[in-house]
């Protein structure tokens, strides 16, 4: 990656005020930080931060972002104490862009901390957000201390599978009346009362200390941010989930694919357009009309992609001629009656195991986990990609019968779990004409079950008792069993996390749509959860191994 280095030797001068941009929610804004190539906080507050040497850089090739570059040379910024975050709105808000490069040397790596420092130990009211680091993994962290001497550490509820040199869109609200949430690229990841902890003001004044990079009062090595940081802003509101968004999707990343809404694999999240759009080949409709594809394939409007075309269907050996053997495989099938024709409902064969099935409104669902080893051609999935719950990885056992460790009651109760490359490959996991879920036939499946458009376009838990008419009327931790009003017959499969530890198998059940989002590492799934009756709409990393529901095309 060529880069572009500006290295600012002594105090940043400021001669200019920059233009907050329109996405920026200016409402409660006590600071912004664009940090492409100065320290200027261009809100109304002019609260200016200030290095000995501030270096950054333009990654031109990458992503397209000009951005604070933090190292043990230029360890952090400072801020003055006239920066004064009362909370006057109630609450307050963090976050921007940021990178991570290493944790080589710490158990905590810090974005921002913002302290009064009024307390004898220096401590007093503070706020803050980073990255902490623990035996299970990286987790996106916010703490706060307060008054009433009140310490609190926020963390998400799984680890968070950080890539290390990878840009992420985090966030922090923090609501005095009602909840702290992260959010990691517009998506909200954890929402956690915190109505009974109280107020956190921070007034500023001569012992006030506040730091982009590190800790206030505190320059220990450990503590210090390693990799980049840019659009950081402080707001003494808690932001809706719809600014939040907002800020992500139009801030300067770059996102690359078709984006002419007339082709047939437009896609929305793009703002870069990669030259890679295909048109029908008449008329404005890709299913009816085909489309562009190359020589040997055609559009397949299923998988909205172009896939390879069998221009010999009568070679039925499948060796290159249509000879003899092909000849004598249809006459010893000639007077022969056809199978009656296979119907939603009844038992559906696929490579050895017979899945029921269920018809909701107009689609047609596995009503039972997939457990497939194969894909639909009959190439082995890799170990790994598809796994039973409790082999070769610990697990934790919330089953009824303690079974949930064993892979055997596991593969008979739960099925298999699949990452999402497995999803992904264009061999297929689901049989001819079934596929993996988009995630709007989740919202098509949702909404026949009673969820409003507005619901199921939302993310988090959503909707009323949805999740009670999918889930089946045994299995569930701590007797959260559903109604199974729906016969979708859901069980609580749990999940497999970094390739090592099998979670909440008999708790919680999780499971993948073929829909990747906004971010191309992550994907949309759907969660369903023993003490809980509605239905989780989020996005995971593809590594997770969730459950499969197959639906017919």
């Amino acid at each position: 990656m060529n880069r572009l280095f500006l290295l600012l030797f002594g105090m940043v001068t400021f001669v200019a005020h920059a233009q907050v941009p329109d996405y920026v929610p200016t409402d409660g804004l006590v600071a912004f930080y664009e940090l492409e190539n100065s320290l200027l906080d261009i809100g109304e507050g002019e609260s200016h931060g200030s290095s000995e040497s501030a270096q950054f850089s333009c990654e031109t090739e990458d992503d397209g972002f000009c951005s604070l570059i933090l190292t043990e040379e230029s360890p952090y910024v400072n801020l003055p104490s006239s920066l004064e975050l009362n909370g006057t709105q109630g609450g307050i808000s963090m976050g921007g862009w940021v990178k991570l490069e290493s944790m080589e040397l710490s158990n905590w790596k810090l974005i921002l901390d913002v302290t009064d420092g009024s307390a004898n130990n220096n401590w007093g009211d503070r706020i803050q957000m980073g990255v902490i680091q623990d035996e299970s993994g990286l987790f996106w962290n916010s703490g706060a201390h307060f008054d009433n001497d009140i310490t609190v550490d926020y963390l998400l509820d799984t680890p968070w599978d950080i890539e290390f040199g990878r840009w992420y869109h985090f966030m922090v609200t923090y609501d005095f009346d009602g909840s702290l949430t992260h959010y990691v690229d517009g998506v909200p990841v954890n929402d956690t009362d915190v109505s009974n902890v109280g107020d956190c003001f921070l007034a500023g004044g001569n012992n006030g200390s506040r730091r982009i990079g590190a800790r206030a009062h505190n320059q220990d090595t450990d503590l210090k941010w390693e990799g980049g940081l840019r659009s950081i802003g402080i707001w003494e509101r808690p932001l809706a989930q719809s600014e939040v968004e907002m800020m992500f999707q139009l801030s300067s990343v770059q996102l690359i694919g078709c984006t002419d809404p007339t082709a047939c694999n437009f896609n929305e999240a793009a703002n870069q357009d990669d030259s890679s759009c295909i048109y029908p080949l008449f008329g404005d409709d890709c299913d009816t009309g085909g489309a562009a594809c190359g020589e040997g394939t055609v559009w397949d409007s299923a998988s909205q992609s172009c896939v390879a075309w069998n221009d010999c269907p009568s070679d039925l050996d499948g060796d290159g001629v249509i000879g003899v053997s092909d000849l004598m495989t249809l006459l010893a099938d000639f007077g022969n009656p056809c199978p009656p024709a296979w119907s939603c409902g009844e038992l559906y064969a696929y490579h050895g195991h017979d899945y029921a099935t269920v018809q909701i409104g107009e689609q047609c669902w596995f009503a039972e986990n997939l457990r497939t080893e194969l894909y639909q051609n009959g190439d082995s999935i890799p170990a790994g990609a598809a796994t039973v719950y409790g082999e070769d990885a610990s697990c934790e056992d919330y089953s009824p019968d303690g079974d949930a460790c064993n892979p055997v009651w596991s593969l008979n109760e739960y099925g298999r779990l699949y990452n999402w490359y497995a999803v992904d490959d264009e061999r297929g996991l689901c049989p001819t004409g079934w596929q993996v879920p988009k995630d709007g036939e989740w919202m098509t499946l949702e909404m026949e079950l009673g969820m409003t458009e507005a619901e199921v376009n939302s993310v988090g838990w959503r909707g009323t008792d949805q999740g009670t008419r999918m889930k089946s009327s045994y299995g569930w931790f701590n007797n959260g069993n559903g109604n199974n009003l729906s016969s979708f017959s859901s069980l609580p499969g749990g999940y497999l996390m970094n390739s090592e530890n099998f979670i909440e198998a008999g708790e919680n059940g999780y499971w993948w749509s073929s829909s990747p989002n906004l971010n191309s590492s992550h994907s949309w799934y759907r969660a369903l959860h023993h003490g809980n009756t509605t239905v989780r709409r989020s996005y995971a990393l593809h590594v997770a191994g969730f459950s499969i529901r197959c639906l017919k095309d």
